[in-house]
């Protein structure tokens, strides 16, 4: 796989649909990036929020609180992904449990001046597969032991 970070995902467009070519070595970064989250692999493209310090701390100088709002601003277009994903009639996600090592040294950021702070995800939706479709049932801790309601044993 290239190092050039623009090459990682490559979209061929026919008859006005788009269709990504993803290979394994994209997934498998993908899923390095994501801290070994491989299921976020599976996304069609994946946006890695990267923070540039001194361009938030001149607003909050000196401010013990500045480095929450570089979390907030983050959150923030995490929202507007989320919305617009949502109208375009695609999945979404969003993860703050990255690798930012890892994904500050391929994209050759500078320690202490930027840094990744979270990553957003899109694709088409399986319709195939339903892992992730959770059930709002209440958790009952004795029955995750065997015990019915109500029972001591």
């Amino acid at each position: 796989m290239d190092d050039d970070p623009r090459s990682w995902n490559r979209v061929r467009t026919s008859a006005g649909r788009a269709s990504w070519d993803r290979s394994k070595a994209a997934r498998g970064l993908a899923s390095e990036f994501t801290a070994g989250q491989a299921h976020f692999a599976e996304a069609h493209a994946l946006v890695i929020h990267v923070a540039r310090f001194h361009r938030n701390f001149w607003k909050y100088a000196r401010h013990h609180k500045a480095y929450k709002a570089v979390f907030m601003d983050s959150a923030h277009l995490s929202q507007s992904f989320y919305l617009s994903a949502t109208h375009l009639g695609l999945g979404a996600f969003c993860t703050a449990s990255i690798n930012d090592v890892d994904i500050g040294e391929r994209l050759r950021l500078r320690p202490h001046y930027e840094a990744a702070i979270a990553v957003n995800g899109v694709g088409i939706p399986d319709t195939g597969r339903n892992e992730l479709d959770f059930r709002a049932e209440p958790y009952d801790p004795a029955a995750s032991r065997g015990l019915l309601m109500g029972d001591t044993r």
